[in-house]
């Protein structure tokens, strides 16, 4: 998410919730509060946005998959609604999918470390690794904070 958002709607919202102190959603969240808050977007068709990022390893990939999974748990249990669900792919369908690549994901994990494989079929790999860590990750956090005993 880009925006800009002014100072007094940022702080009459409480401004991002620390609590989410991972990789991702903290930003989804905060626009939610603006959003609930009544807070009036527009878009900006003309506006240019440059955001370049360099190439990730697999390890920091990973890392920041389980992080983001974890906030979406998060973000899903302190909003429980269905926009927040379809955001974060927490929903049973797409959670389920997470279940059935869950045996794949060895193979996934070490095509997507391959330096002789092609490229395009190593970028599948780690797109797919990265999917199945995630919903995987996802679903274990969502039933831990359902069950805290789990």
């Amino acid at each position: 998410m880009h925006a800009s958002v002014s100072k007094v709607a940022l702080e009459a919202v409480g401004g991002f919730d620390e609590a989410f102190n991972l990789y991702g959603w903290e930003d989804t969240e905060l626009g939610l509060r603006l959003r609930n808050a009544g807070l009036e977007h527009a878009f900006a068709w003309d506006a240019f946005l440059y955001h370049i990022k360099p190439p990730e390893s697999l390890d920091l990939a990973i890392r920041r998959t389980v992080e983001k999974a974890v906030m979406a748990a998060q973000f899903v249990q302190k909003s429980p609604s269905l926009r927040t669900k379809l955001a974060t792919g927490a929903y049973r369908i797409n959670l389920a999918r997470g279940k059935l690549a869950s045996p794949l994901l060895p193979l996934f994990a070490g095509v997507a470390s391959s330096d002789v494989l092609p490229k395009s079929v190593v970028a599948f790999a780690r797109t797919r690794l990265l999917d199945g860590l995630y919903l995987n990750r996802l679903s274990d956090e969502l039933a831990k904070r359902e069950d805290p005993s789990r």
